[in-house]
């Protein structure tokens, strides 16, 4: 006996049943719902232009020590590059927390919509990432933000890190369009926490990413969903070189050149951009060092900062406590307290015309921001000079300068191409490229001579 066959109209109602339910489970994982009220509309406010406070309220546990006079005038000039319009490029110690409060600064540029396209710009793609990345975290996790800015925070923490959700996100049915990929978010078009009748002030605001030397920056052109044509207004320059560009003068042209016209550029014809650049001094006359001079780059208002102000100025009396030091690093484990001690007892000889940047600026098991300085001087005294001085005189000398007259006392008198009488050997090595070919013949002798 034949087997009787389902009626195929059922099978397709259920199908069709079956899509809906799934289209109605997708819907509700999209739709963020109603964006509840600011918590506390009185502190939202007063952060409002106020760089300082903004970073105290919102993000405090990146924020813990104190400030330093480096710090607040960086701070100010921030807001003015921000609020007013300015080019602005302050060179402070490693370590100083410059990055995490230029990251700070845009986020607060990009959450008051006192800028409409900002552009993150790293030395490499894989810096640029990181910045964006560190705003897209404080977006989901810092509880304080969440609270006063739900028309940012909350459409972002429903795609619970997941880019492609963004796509058919809702509020109250409506499309929120917010975009959250890997180099370029758009905040969330919803309406105001505080009067339904407006849309929020942040909505549509844009934050890319892009390495110094990549194509994004000439592809920063973002068109709105109304049409209207967008460029950058603002770019934060996190650190633009790296120690391979800053030994390179090459390398130190091209990237002067691609600030000066490409990202400066970025704003279109006839349009204004203001720039933020958080930067360390690596080597002499290095790209940054440059951009610091007011004589070569007058439209950028430089800043230098120096781990310690002034140097101690009995550097001979410092010798018996780095031996000392130097013992206690050696021990197993180490163990500074007898390091500390002979620092306590004569810190008054050693830490005599030692003037520190930033007090605060020491570890736990230190006890002045002096003597954590004079570590990283006994530690390194060329990288102190540059990367906690930003003035990279003593690693400048202690290279020895390259001379045309050296490198031609080194040749012999075989032209290229030709194999010395005494060689018996020839091989051949080749690196492939991208775009070049790395290649080395040397003829050797029996002796294992080689040219």
């Amino acid at each position: 006996m034949a087997e009787k066959k389902p009626d195929s109209s059922v099978a397709d109602r259920q199908r069709e049943a079956k899509r809906k339910w799934a289209a109605s489970k997708a819907q509700e994982g999209r739709e963020v719902g109603g964006i509840p009220p600011i918590l506390n509309l009185e502190r939202y406010e007063s952060c409002r232009h106020n760089l300082r406070l903004f970073c105290e309220t919102y993000n405090p546990e990146a924020f813990y020590h104190g400030w330093s006079d480096a710090h607040l005038e960086a701070i100010a000039r921030i807001e003015e590059a921000v609020l007013t319009g300015a080019l602005y490029a302050f060179a402070m110690p490693r370590g100083s927390g410059k990055t995490t409060l230029s990251r700070m600064a845009t986020l607060w540029s990009a959450s008051y919509a006192h800028r409409k396209y900002i552009y993150i710009i790293g030395a490499n793609q894989g810096k640029a990432e990181d910045s964006l990345e560190a705003l897209k975290v404080w977006v989901r996790f810092l509880p304080i933000y969440a609270e006063d800015f739900p028309h940012v925070a909350a459409p972002a923490i429903a795609l619970g890190g997941i880019a492609n959700r963004a796509s058919g996100q809702t509020c109250n049915g409506d499309s929120t369009m917010i975009s959250w990929g890997k180099h370029k978010i758009v905040l969330p078009t919803v309406h105001d926490p505080g009067d339904k009748e407006l849309m929020a002030e942040t909505s549509g605001i844009i934050v890319a990413s892009s390495g110094l030397t990549g194509d994004g920056i000439r592809g920063s052109l973002h068109t709105t969903t109304t049409g209207e044509l967008v460029r950058p207004d603002l770019v934060l320059l996190d650190d633009p070189q790296t120690d391979e560009s800053a030994a390179s003068p090459s390398q130190n042209e091209k990237r002067e050149r691609l600030i000066a016209g490409a990202v400066l550029g970025m704003a279109g014809p006839g349009k204004s951009i203001s720039a933020v650049m958080p930067c360390t001094v690596i080597q002499r006359d290095d790209m940054v060092d440059r951009l610091l001079n007011r004589e070569k780059h007058p439209l950028w208002r430089g800043t230098r900062s120096k781990m310690l102000t002034t140097m101690p100025t009995n550097m001979a009396a410092w010798e018996p406590y780095f031996d000392l030091y130097d013992e206690c690093a050696i021990a197993d484990p180490p163990n500074y307290e007898p390091a500390n001690e002979y620092y306590i007892k004569n810190r008054d000889k050693l830490d005599k015309g030692a003037e520190p940047s930033w007090t605060d600026r020491h570890m736990e098991t230190e006890v002045s921001a002096v003597q954590s300085a004079m570590h990283l001087y006994h530690r390194d005294r060329p990288a102190f000079y540059s990367e906690y001085q930003n003035e990279p005189e003593e690693a400048e000398a202690a290279r020895a300068a390259l001379r045309p007259a050296d490198v031609l006392a080194k040749t012999v008198g075989v032209k290229r191409g030709d194999v010395p009488l005494d060689a018996e050997h020839v091989t051949a090595f080749i690196d492939v490229q991208k775009k070049c070919l790395w290649y080395t013949i040397i003829a050797w002798s029996d002796a294992f001579g080689g040219h």
